[in-house]
């Protein structure tokens, strides 16, 4: 938890055209005034890694509308999104806030990409339900089939680098779904997806495997 905003954050968020003024509340939460509409409570953490216990321990110490995650690219165990979605709290990185600011309402609020491979999944005559594991990873259960795992990677280049992550991050899955509709993917990234005993699907190609078993136990 942070014990107080940094300015810089402070700063930003005055910059964004539907803001009309920030106030600093208690230790980590400031008010955000929109030009029109209600206001946007938030509380901002700083962490690389989130757990359940660390997001509890904020939400028992203050009421908020939006948790704020400051670090890119930061790992948010499934829990807390389901934790705080009971409980009404939106919740994401500032790109995500900028987006709630814009909104009308406070919550509920999902990232887009989210959002989208959510409501395909759910929409597949095969899969029973969705489950997000972390961030990026989503558990899928389906009917007369074995669940399958899946990790969705938004990368624009589609390498070896993102492949090597993925797995250094997100160790079990299997399946990589490049969720960025303008992909590019290389062979190099196809070559070690191999060897890791998983494929490499753009969502169409998703779709269609989820008829099929991916592996035999």
């Amino acid at each position: 938890m942070l014990d107080n905003v940094p300015n810089w954050l402070i700063e930003n968020i005055e910059q964004h055209d539907q803001v009309l003024s920030v106030n600093v509340e208690i230790d980590n939460v400031i008010t955000i005034q929109r030009k029109e509409g209600i206001s946007l409570r938030v509380a901002a953490i700083s962490s690389k890694v989130t757990i359940l216990s660390m997001v509890v321990d904020v939400v028992n110490a203050h009421s908020f509308d939006f948790l704020l995650n400051i670090p890119k690219n930061a790992y948010t165990v499934g829990e807390v999104f389901e934790f705080l979605d009971l409980r009404k709290i939106s919740y994401g990185g500032l790109g995500d806030l900028y987006r709630v600011i814009s909104e009308d309402d406070n919550w509920p609020y999902q990232p887009k990409e989210v959002s989208f491979i959510m409501r395909g999944l759910e929409q597949h005559f095969k899969v029973l339900s969705v489950k997000r594991l972390d961030d990026r990873r989503y558990s899928i259960t389906r009917k007369n089939l074995p669940m399958v795992i899946i990790l969705a990677l938004n990368d624009y280049d589609f390498n070896t680098e993102t492949i090597r992550n993925g797995k250094q991050i997100y160790k079990t899955f299997d399946g990589i779904l490049a969720s960025n509709p303008n992909v590019r993917i290389t062979g190099g990234a196809e070559s070690i997806a191999k060897s890791l005993g998983v494929k490499i699907y753009t969502w169409g190609k998703l779709l269609g495997a989820l008829n099929n078993i991916w592996k035999k136990s």
